[in-house]
């Protein structure tokens, strides 16, 4: 049986330094974020040690190669890409676990030609691109939210955006659908009407917008409440005045 080789890093990524500003603000973050061991040249090569070397050591240590192409790959580090090749004793090999990422159209080196590329080059399909990518070097593909259903006639001017891993909290739901349909079960001896207000309350970071927000689209029936508001102070504006005057504006349009 054939033993499984263990790898220090899941990923080297091979880049020319005219891209290391998207490498290094982007690609890196989102990789080890991703939970992956990245291995990248100014914080893992051995000062003193050839480049090509280094680049050997770091190819052989990782289960991927990543190239991000851009003409200033192809004229930079192809050659020493290519020597790297010549030393390998399985350049096949190496290639199977190479992955061509595509940062700027070039022309490409028939080697990477012929391997499946990730096409970062298209603005309208970077979600689609990202998938593939992480999907390619193993981690699992992030969950797709289900789009939110449409509320016309609602004022929502702070979306709190796309919740995939969202599930449960069954019983809060209920208890608000509750207070906003009859009011909170009370003993009898309380008298008058359900009270108009509730508050959420708890220490930050336990979800309370994101439960409010499920429970809002996905619970509230839009033909029985036609208006709704929600409003966040944590957005940029966030002033009381702008809340009052906007919503008041919404409140009272025919």
């Amino acid at each position: 049986m054939a033993e499984t080789q263990e790898y220090r890093y899941d990923v080297f990524i091979s880049y020319s330094h005219a891209d290391e500003a998207w490498v290094e603000g982007t690609l890196l973050p989102r990789l080890e974020g991703a939970g992956l061991r990245v291995c990248i040249d100014f914080r893992d090569f051995l000062p003193g040690k050839a480049a090509l070397f280094n680049m050997q050591d770091a190819a052989r240590d990782s289960r991927f190669t990543l190239l991000v192409l851009t003409p200033d790959w192809v004229k930079s580090e192809w050659t020493l890409f290519e020597s790297l090749l010549s030393r390998t004793k399985d350049p096949a090999g190496l290639q199977r676990c190479t992955i061509p990422l595509l940062l700027q159209a070039c022309d490409l080196p028939d080697f990477i030609a012929m391997i499946t590329w990730v096409d970062f080059t298209r603005g309208d399909r970077l979600e689609i691109a990202w998938r593939q990518l992480l999907t390619g070097l193993g981690v699992p593909p992030e969950p797709v939210a289900a789009p939110e259903p449409e509320r016309p006639g609602w004022f929502l001017p702070h979306p709190y955006g796309a919740q995939p891993n969202f599930t449960g909290r069954a019983a809060e739901r209920w208890m608000l659908s509750d207070w906003l349909a009859e009011g909170l079960t009370r003993p009898e001896s309380v008298e008058g009407p359900p009270h108009p207000l509730l508050v959420l309350r708890a220490l930050g970071g336990f979800g309370k917008s994101a439960l409010a927000w499920h429970w809002l689209h996905h619970d509230v029936d839009a033909a029985r409440w036609p208006r709704a508001v929600w409003w966040s102070f944590y957005e940029g504006d966030n002033q009381f005045d702008s809340f009052l005057r906007k919503t008041l504006a919404y409140l009272l349009e025919p």
